[in-house]
């Protein structure tokens, strides 16, 4: 996935290591879930992964933010995940 910056107009690289399977963006972070069973907390900022959480599904719906806490759900399981202060 490409992001543009807007004070220059470069492109920015915000990859991970298998196809999405849901993408979400709350305040500085970009939540990616990916097909391989793994949540990634991108800083949208620096491009630069800040944690990564093995889900264990395939497929993910919608996340949800409420407070300093993610909410994923992942194939009939809801996880939790303290948002890191960088993302907040």
């Amino acid at each position: 996935m490409t992001g543009v910056k807007l004070a220059n107009g470069q492109p920015v690289e915000l990859s991970g290591d298998a196809p999405i399977s849901q993408l979400d963006v709350y305040g500085k972070g970009m939540y990616r879930a990916q097909r391989n069973g793994t949540l990634l907390g991108i800083n949208i900022l620096t491009a630069k992964p800040a944690f990564r959480v093995t889900t264990g599904a395939d497929l993910h719906e919608s996340t949800l933010k409420t407070g300093d806490m993610l909410i994923v759900q992942a194939e009939g399981k809801l996880l939790g995940v303290k948002i890191p202060a960088s993302l907040r």
